[in-house]
Protein backbone atom coordinates (compact mmCIF):
# COMPACT_ATOMS: atom_id res chain seq x y z
CA UNK A 1 0.00 0.00 0.00
CA UNK A 2 1.21 3.25 -1.00
CA UNK A 3 0.23 6.76 -1.81
CA UNK A 4 -2.97 8.62 -0.22
CA UNK A 5 -4.51 5.76 1.35
CA UNK A 6 -5.36 4.30 4.74
CA UNK A 7 -5.30 0.53 5.27
CA UNK A 8 -6.98 -0.01 8.63
CA UNK A 9 -6.84 -3.30 10.43
CA UNK A 10 -9.01 -3.84 12.97
CA UNK A 11 -10.16 -6.47 16.16
CA UNK A 12 -12.69 -8.09 14.99
CA UNK A 13 -11.24 -11.64 13.32
CA UNK A 14 -7.96 -13.39 13.74
CA UNK A 15 -5.94 -13.39 10.41
CA UNK A 16 -1.70 -13.61 9.88
CA UNK A 17 0.49 -13.82 7.23
CA UNK A 18 3.57 -15.54 7.24
CA UNK A 19 5.80 -17.17 5.10
CA UNK A 20 7.30 -20.89 5.84
CA UNK A 21 10.88 -21.40 6.09
CA UNK A 22 11.93 -19.03 8.54
CA UNK A 23 8.52 -16.97 9.31
CA UNK A 24 7.67 -13.78 9.05
CA UNK A 25 3.92 -13.98 10.90
CA UNK A 26 1.72 -10.72 11.47
CA UNK A 27 -0.55 -11.70 14.26
CA UNK A 28 -2.93 -9.16 13.65
CA UNK A 29 -6.48 -10.57 15.69
CA UNK A 30 -8.15 -8.65 12.98
CA UNK A 31 -9.64 -8.54 9.63
CA UNK A 32 -8.91 -5.81 7.00
CA UNK A 33 -11.31 -3.05 6.97
CA UNK A 34 -11.92 0.89 6.86
CA UNK A 35 -14.50 2.62 9.75
CA UNK A 36 -16.97 5.09 6.92
CA UNK A 37 -15.81 8.29 8.75
CA UNK A 38 -11.89 7.66 7.18
CA UNK A 39 -13.32 6.72 3.46
CA UNK A 40 -13.12 10.88 2.80
CA UNK A 41 -9.68 11.19 4.55
CA UNK A 42 -8.10 8.48 3.02
CA UNK A 43 -9.10 9.87 -0.71
CA UNK A 44 -8.76 13.39 0.23
CA UNK A 45 -6.01 13.97 2.92
CA UNK A 46 -3.51 11.28 3.49
CA UNK A 47 -0.07 11.39 0.79
CA UNK A 48 3.07 10.48 1.42
CA UNK A 49 4.84 12.79 3.95
CA UNK A 50 7.42 15.69 2.36
CA UNK A 51 9.68 14.59 4.91
CA UNK A 52 10.65 11.23 3.46
CA UNK A 53 11.47 12.91 0.18
CA UNK A 54 14.88 10.30 0.26
CA UNK A 55 14.29 7.91 2.73
CA UNK A 56 14.34 4.69 -0.05
CA UNK A 57 17.70 5.71 -0.63
CA UNK A 58 18.77 6.40 2.71
CA UNK A 59 21.46 4.74 5.09
CA UNK A 60 19.95 2.68 7.54
CA UNK A 61 22.01 3.81 10.37
CA UNK A 62 19.63 4.45 13.28
CA UNK A 63 19.27 1.22 15.25
CA UNK A 64 15.71 -0.01 16.26
CA UNK A 65 17.31 -0.42 19.64
CA UNK A 66 18.58 2.59 20.46
CA UNK A 67 15.12 4.33 19.50
CA UNK A 68 13.38 1.47 22.17
CA UNK A 69 15.73 2.07 24.52
CA UNK A 70 14.75 5.97 24.45
CA UNK A 71 11.65 5.74 24.83
CA UNK A 72 10.98 3.05 27.05
CA UNK A 73 12.93 5.26 29.78
CA UNK A 74 10.24 8.10 29.37
CA UNK A 75 7.78 5.40 28.47
CA UNK A 76 6.08 7.23 25.44
CA UNK A 77 5.07 6.10 21.93
CA UNK A 78 7.83 4.36 20.12
CA UNK A 79 8.37 6.67 16.85
CA UNK A 80 10.60 6.70 13.76
CA UNK A 81 11.23 9.96 13.65
CA UNK A 82 10.38 11.35 9.57
CA UNK A 83 13.74 11.19 7.59
CA UNK A 84 14.98 8.81 9.46
CA UNK A 85 15.60 4.96 8.41
CA UNK A 86 15.95 2.54 11.11
CA UNK A 87 17.25 -1.18 11.37
CA UNK A 88 15.61 -4.06 13.61
CA UNK A 89 19.35 -5.25 15.27
CA UNK A 90 17.21 -7.93 17.36
CA UNK A 91 18.28 -11.09 15.91
CA UNK A 92 17.46 -13.41 19.23
CA UNK A 93 14.26 -13.82 19.61
CA UNK A 94 13.68 -11.26 21.95
CA UNK A 95 10.31 -10.12 22.67
CA UNK A 96 9.67 -6.03 22.89
CA UNK A 97 6.92 -4.69 24.73
CA UNK A 98 5.66 -1.44 22.76
CA UNK A 99 3.21 -0.32 25.52
CA UNK A 100 2.54 3.36 24.06
CA UNK A 101 2.30 1.58 20.87
CA UNK A 102 5.04 2.10 17.89
CA UNK A 103 4.63 4.81 15.47
CA UNK A 104 6.43 4.88 11.94
CA UNK A 105 6.89 7.86 10.21
CA UNK A 106 10.29 7.18 8.94
CA UNK A 107 11.60 4.00 7.49
CA UNK A 108 11.83 0.74 9.76
CA UNK A 109 13.63 -2.01 8.01
CA UNK A 110 14.07 -5.42 8.93
CA UNK A 111 16.61 -7.29 7.27
CA UNK A 112 17.15 -11.02 6.95
CA UNK A 113 18.79 -11.54 10.51
CA UNK A 114 15.78 -9.90 12.39
CA UNK A 115 14.03 -12.26 14.96
CA UNK A 116 12.15 -10.90 17.06
CA UNK A 117 8.31 -10.25 18.63
CA UNK A 118 7.02 -7.20 19.22
CA UNK A 119 4.31 -6.61 21.94
CA UNK A 120 2.27 -3.11 21.19
CA UNK A 121 -0.90 -1.93 21.34
CA UNK A 122 -0.76 -0.28 17.55
CA UNK A 123 1.16 -0.16 14.51
CA UNK A 124 0.75 3.59 12.68
CA UNK A 125 2.56 3.49 9.12
CA UNK A 126 2.94 6.83 7.88
CA UNK A 127 6.48 6.03 6.04
CA UNK A 128 7.99 2.69 5.28
CA UNK A 129 7.17 -0.45 7.12
CA UNK A 130 10.06 -2.98 5.15
CA UNK A 131 10.62 -6.51 5.69
CA UNK A 132 12.88 -9.14 3.88
CA UNK A 133 12.59 -12.73 3.29
CA UNK A 134 13.80 -14.43 6.92
CA UNK A 135 17.33 -16.15 7.30
CA UNK A 136 16.19 -19.96 7.95
CA UNK A 137 15.44 -19.78 11.31
CA UNK A 138 14.35 -17.06 12.51
CA UNK A 139 10.87 -14.77 12.50
CA UNK A 140 8.93 -11.31 12.98
CA UNK A 141 5.71 -11.28 15.33
CA UNK A 142 3.20 -8.18 15.49
CA UNK A 143 1.23 -9.37 18.90
CA UNK A 144 -1.70 -6.30 19.97
CA UNK A 145 -2.80 -6.15 23.05
CA UNK A 146 -5.01 -3.35 24.45
CA UNK A 147 -8.79 -2.60 25.06
CA UNK A 148 -8.53 1.07 24.55
CA UNK A 149 -8.95 3.50 21.57
CA UNK A 150 -5.62 4.54 19.88
CA UNK A 151 -6.09 7.87 17.68
CA UNK A 152 -3.51 8.79 15.13
CA UNK A 153 -1.90 12.12 14.73
CA UNK A 154 -0.45 12.80 11.59
CA UNK A 155 2.76 15.36 10.88
CA UNK A 156 4.27 16.88 8.29
CA UNK A 157 2.07 17.61 4.87
CA UNK A 158 -0.46 15.38 6.78
CA UNK A 159 -0.93 17.60 10.02
CA UNK A 160 -4.70 18.68 8.66
CA UNK A 161 -6.18 15.61 8.09
CA UNK A 162 -7.48 14.73 11.93
CA UNK A 163 -8.37 16.68 13.95
CA UNK A 164 -5.62 19.28 15.84
CA UNK A 165 -6.12 18.02 19.51
CA UNK A 166 -7.81 14.37 19.37
CA UNK A 167 -6.29 12.72 16.48
CA UNK A 168 -8.10 10.56 14.00
CA UNK A 169 -10.30 7.24 15.84
CA UNK A 170 -8.15 4.34 14.74
CA UNK A 171 -10.04 1.79 17.27
CA UNK A 172 -8.81 -0.73 19.44
CA UNK A 173 -5.14 -2.55 18.95
CA UNK A 174 -4.94 -0.95 15.14
CA UNK A 175 -2.25 -1.68 12.43
CA UNK A 176 -3.08 1.40 10.20
CA UNK A 177 -1.08 2.54 7.06
CA UNK A 178 -2.03 6.64 6.82
CA UNK A 179 -0.01 8.00 3.42
CA UNK A 180 2.97 5.39 3.88
CA UNK A 181 3.40 2.17 2.57
CA UNK A 182 4.09 -1.35 3.29
CA UNK A 183 6.84 -3.43 2.03
CA UNK A 184 6.60 -7.26 3.03
CA UNK A 185 8.72 -9.38 1.32
CA UNK A 186 7.98 -13.50 2.28
CA UNK A 187 9.27 -16.75 0.45
CA UNK A 188 8.18 -18.30 -2.40
CA UNK A 189 7.17 -21.65 -0.87
CA UNK A 190 3.89 -23.63 -2.69
CA UNK A 191 3.35 -25.54 0.31
CA UNK A 192 2.60 -22.25 2.49
CA UNK A 193 -0.34 -20.08 2.32
CA UNK A 194 0.61 -15.93 2.51
CA UNK A 195 -2.03 -15.87 5.07
CA UNK A 196 -4.49 -17.89 7.41
CA UNK A 197 -7.07 -17.76 9.54
CA UNK A 198 -6.10 -17.77 13.56
CA UNK A 199 -8.31 -19.38 15.73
Amino acid sequence: LKGNSIMMISPKYSHGWKSCYGLVLLTLLCNICMPENLFALADEYFSPLDCNQDIEIADCTTTFSSLWDASSVRNEVVVVPCGTCAVVDYTDGSTITFSKGLDIQGKLFFPPTANVEIYTSHVFVMGVLQMEPPAVGNKVKFRFFGNMDQYLHPIDNNSNACDATEGCKMGKKPFAVAGGKLNIHGLADPTCPSWVRLQ
